[in-house]
């Protein structure tokens, strides 16, 4: 009898065990349906312990100091810049492009985000309009808004973020379709890491109702969306403003920059690395804002009152770009990563001895060679064609590039700058 009721208890006891095991499990166990407009109800799963809080303390980086007079002075990049290059892109009725938002480079290509026009065109090198990349409908392998593009360099592709439809949709550089995956949290920026995605979630983009994620606006995932880390999460009822692409990959390095911080961190292997720190010789943005219950008309004011980073940056191998404003000033800073010189100023000095420094314009992109890749719309340089036809101007820049100003039409596409710095 004993033996029974022994026998019965340690039954009870593996129930028990096995129930609070699964019970357990089941609560870590959490998945994620896909919210696209597709409505499949695809979903992806994850455990909670699988998905770690990024360190996002800068202490380490290295600190840039802002100087007092960053408004006070203009650059003077007469000395370093060389190599200019000036590139027509092609215009026809199929490559008729607007405002360029962004501008990707790869295998001698330029990848041309028209944002305003929802349009991505591929010209070769020298311009020539090659594709369209994404049909813009409502079909399973079209696109509603083209809000963000990233390029994956090693396997040569190229994917574009559609807020609209709330998929990312992926293409070769021909335009070929390849594959279209859902959201399954609202995001509004992506790029490709090594076999990771990296996404920015907007300041609006709560993701309320997906607790995984909810308020984080950096999100480390797989290849399939699953998250692995999280960063940057957002006070409720904080501010509602925003900076211009705070993700971004320049070469194959993905870097963040958290808006309203004062700092810019490189994403790697599901770590975050301390890049840069700003600090301020006087009247500078106070630090980790961002961390705070802050309300809008609360961070208008610190903005109108302190010298801040605008969130807008480049980094490449040798050089970092960044903009910094004040209530009424903008102004640039370039910074050499070696040196940790500065050149900066609210505009560019000319020099008769550099008269190309007219065809300059702050980067936007990475180029071949650690060159830099921007735009000039073709209307200012057909307006400096007509004041030195009529003698406003005297030109002095080199046949070169005159005759292509000579060529331009007022209503033709942009044209491409590039240009390298030397060290400084």
């Amino acid at each position: 009898m004993n033996n029974k009721i022994k026998l019965i208890k340690l039954s009870f006891f593996a129930f028990a065990l096995l129930f609070f095991n699964c019970a357990n499990e089941s609560k870590n166990n959490i998945s994620l349906k896909s919210i696209d407009a597709s409505g499949k109800n695809e979903k992806i799963e994850t455990k909670s312990e699988a998905v770690k809080l990024l360190n996002v303390n800068n202490v380490d980086a290295t600190k840039v100091i802002i100087p007092s007079d960053v408004f006070n002075s203009s650059m003077d990049l007469n000395d370093i810049i060389y190599d200019i290059e000036l590139t027509p892109l092609e215009t026809t009725s199929e490559s008729l492009t607007g405002r360029i938002h962004n501008i990707l480079y790869d295998s001698n290509f330029y990848f041309i985000h028209d944002k305003r026009n929802n349009k991505l065109l591929r010209f070769n090198k020298n311009g020539k309009f090659l594709n369209s990349i994404g049909t813009i409908g409502k079909g399973p392998q079209e696109l509603l808004r083209i809000r963000d593009v990233a390029i994956n360099t090693e396997k040569k592709f190229i994917s574009i973020l559609d807020s609209k439809s709330r998929k990312v949709s992926r293409y070769r550089y021909s335009g070929e379709f390849i594959d279209s995956k859902p959201f399954y949290y609202m995001v509004s920026e992506h790029e490709y890491g090594n076999n990771s995605l990296v996404y920015g979630a907007s300041i609006v983009q709560k993701n309320e109702n997906i607790p995984l994620v909810a308020s984080y606006r950096l999100i480390v995932a797989d290849t399939n969306s699953i998250p692995l880390g999280l960063a940057f999460k957002t006070p409720e009822n904080s501010f509602v403003y925003a900076t211009t692409r705070p993700l971004r990959k320049f070469n194959k390095s993905i870097y963040y920059h958290q808006p309203f911080s004062n700092g810019i961190w490189k994403v790697e292997h599901n770590s975050l690395i301390p890049i840069i720190k700003f600090e301020f010789e006087k009247n500078g943005f106070p630090d980790e804002v961002w961390k705070q219950q802050i309300s809008t008309k609360e961070l208008r004011s610190l903005k109108d009152k302190h010298v801040h980073f605008s969130g807008d940056f480049l980094i490449s191998d040798n050089f970092g770009f960044f903009k910094f404003y004040s209530s009424s000033e903008v102004s640039s800073i370039i910074l050499n990563l070696e040196s940790q010189n500065l050149i900066y100023g609210r505009g560019l000095k000319y020099t008769n001895d550099n008269p190309s420094m007219i065809l300059y314009r702050e980067p936007i992109g990475v180029g071949e060679n650690n060159s830099f890749v921007t735009k000039i719309d073709a209307i200012e340089l057909f307006h400096y064609r007509q004041a030195v036809e009529d003698g406003t101007f005297k030109n002095g820049l080199k046949s070169e590039y005159w005759e292509i100003i000579k060529s331009i039409k007022e209503t033709d596409n942009p044209l491409i700058v590039t240009y390298k710095l030397k060290d400084f």
